[in-house]
């Protein structure tokens, strides 16, 4: 099979970055914020800077994340909302129900295999209820938190390792007997959290996890633009749902200066942009006029973040 031309992988990197960024506006759009365009443009940009140079490969959707999905519906279900639960989640309202009965039938048996509270004054030690997967995220956490990190932190990655075992290691014996283990090996679970935390995100056989450093990288980025930390994990967590969803089992090649380059062609695709010409705009580019209107907007949404820092700027002067 003879490579892609030059001119379909910066088509395709193009409609990744456009999708981000739509995906972005339409995770924030409902909580209200200021300056929507600005954060996901701002999304945009870190997640170009995080693989500058780099041939990556996004995975595909995992039965980890498609739970998280279907626990985040469930739990914005009010009786009756199914079409409005449809649209926010792109599903169709047949697919809301199954979901939602899946859920509930999951959720009904689980308590119905949960043991009866002991009896008041019975000192018997109660049967373990904690699943192997809850356990081991437990007491990662409580490790880093011995190791000097701060509860959140320690929770937060923790949590990251977890997801990583379950989607890579799903099944393997590690899994299926953690409460059999010594505390010892908790210690291993640390260092690998750690090592998560400082940027170390290689699987087994050199593959990189690109989902989760991306989801970290959203989740901190939109943080640092001052949004709540609740908003910031669940749009990480969508985006997250996205890159699985949309592009999972694609490789993607960001050239190295990916992101300044872009900016410099949106720029000029701006200022020849006369709001008709956009066939014109995708020929010069040599990509499609979707593709040149992405950068028409991207450009748009920078010079106005610029404006608005340079209004702050004189206001605080």
């Amino acid at each position: 099979m003879p490579p892609p031309q030059r001119g379909a992988l910066k088509e395709g990197r193009l409609r990744l970055i456009d999708g981000l960024m739509t995906c972005a506006r339409s995770a924030l759009q409902p909580h209200q914020l200021p300056r929507l365009e600005a954060l996901a443009l701002a999304i945009v940009e870190a997640f170009a800077e995080l693989f500058d140079g780099q041939m990556f490969y996004l995975p595909r959707d995992d039965a980890r994340r498609k739970r998280e999905r279907d626990e985040r519906l469930f739990a914005r279900f009010d009786g009756g909302n199914y079409q409005a639960l449809a649209s926010e989640f792109g599903l169709s309202e047949a697919a809301t129900r199954r979901l939602i009965r899946k859920v509930t039938v999951a959720r009904r048996a689980e308590r119905a295999r949960s043991p009866a509270p002991a009896a008041s004054g019975d000192t018997r030690a109660p049967n373990r209820t904690l699943d192997p997967a809850t356990e081991f995220r437990i007491h990662a956490a409580a490790m880093l938190r011995s190791a000097g990190f701060d509860e959140s932190t320690a929770s937060q990655h923790a949590a990251l390792l977890m997801s990583y075992l379950q989607s890579e290691w799903s099944g393997a014996p590690i899994l299926n007997n953690l409460s059999r283990r010594a505390r010892a090996d908790w210690q291993d679970a640390g260092l690998m959290a750690s090592r998560r935390m400082r940027g170390a995100t290689e699987q087994p056989g050199g593959r990189t996890d690109t989902n989760l450093a991306a989801m970290e990288t959203f989740r901190q980025e939109l943080l640092t633009q001052g949004v709540p930390q609740e908003i910031a994990e669940e749009t990480a967590a969508l985006l997250g749902d996205y890159l699985a969803d949309v592009w999972g089992g694609t490789s993607v090649n960001f050239p190295r200066g990916f992101a300044a380059s872009q900016a410099k062609a949106d720029a000029e695709a701006l200022a020849l942009y006369d709001g008709s010409n956009l066939d014109q705009l995708a020929g010069q580019f040599g990509v499609s006029e979707t593709c040149a209107l992405g950068m028409v907007v991207r450009a748009r949404a920078r010079a106005s973040t610029r404006e608005a820092r340079e209004d702050e700027e004189q206001t605080a002067h």
